[in-house]
């Protein structure tokens, strides 16, 4: 290896030794308790997030598949899917140490040729993975139902085999936002999709009969507005509360996570 290519890889090192002790401080120190839970979480995402890419930058493969994999563990604390417990705390402080070590040794190595062994880390993440749900802190969802509004046949398809392989729902489908408006108003929905554009009453319209009708049970019921535009954001917050926009063709992950949201969002 080139020493310009080895003195790259040391200062990718080094930078993923700062972000180790930045994760380790975090959940060590009293420092969270300035900061709302959703933000700790998310601070916490970003460092593994920052880690998986310069490890990978840095060609170091195998530390930023496994980052990855506590990356996603956060995706889901931030999806409310996960709980963030004493047993997740201890796994990712467990992760930092291991990683430390191990980086701390092939610094060691002036040709960084040693491999860094994930051995135990790794069996200590599938072991996690593998508790039952209850001691994992898995939030369990009851059935759900949702309502799924859009003029294309394909696309209530695509929603409901999505929406029915992920999460434990019974999904009502319209093809058009009257027939959408006539079902929000006879039945309360965990969450409620809609495309933007549609004929009779588009989804803008179909939101703000929504939000408008006082007697609806979905009143206050999370929306996700789907659009292949840019759509014209109401200004009236009455309107846009627990209002999403996301747009087409879909993301799964961002379609997944919002979703999860918008449940959390329709308990509170």
């Amino acid at each position: 290896m080139e020493e310009f290519e080895l003195e790259f890889k040391r200062d990718v090192l080094v930078e993923i030794q700062d972000h180790l002790q930045s994760l380790t401080d975090l959940l060590e120190s009293q420092s969270k308790e300035d900061l709302s839970e959703e933000a700790f979480h998310s601070h916490l995402f970003r460092i593994l997030h920052s880690i998986k890419g310069i490890s990978r930058s840095g060609d170091f493969d195998h530390l930023s598949e496994l980052t990855h994999k506590f990356e996603n563990l956060l995706f889901d604390v931030k999806s409310h899917t996960l709980d963030f417990n004493e047993s997740l705390k201890e796994l990712i402080l467990s992760y930092s140490d291991t990683v430390s070590k191990q980086v701390e040794i092939l610094l060691k190595d002036s040709e960084l040729e040693q491999k860094m062994n994930f051995s135990l880390i790794e069996q200590e993440l599938e072991k996690f993975l593998n508790t039952p749900k209850e001691t994992q802190g898995v939030v369990d969802h009851k059935k759900l139902s949702i309502l799924a509004i859009d003029d294309e046949q394909g696309v209530l398809d695509v929603l409901n085999d999505f929406l029915t392989s992920e999460f434990d729902a019974e999904v009502v489908l319209c093809l058009d936002g009257e027939a959408g408006r006539q079902e929000a108003n006879k039945r309360k929905f965990n969450v409620i999709f809609s495309d933007y554009q549609m004929p009779k009453l588009n989804g803008l319209q179909f939101l703000e009969d929504l939000r408008d009708h006082a007697t609806s049970p979905n009143t206050r019921t999370p929306v996700l507005i789907l659009t292949g535009l840019k759509p014209t954001i109401p200004k009236d917050e009455r309107v846009i509360d627990r209002t999403y926009f996301l747009e087409k063709p879909f993301n799964f992950k961002e379609l997944e996570f919002y979703t999860k949201v918008a449940i959390k969002e329709g308990q509170s």
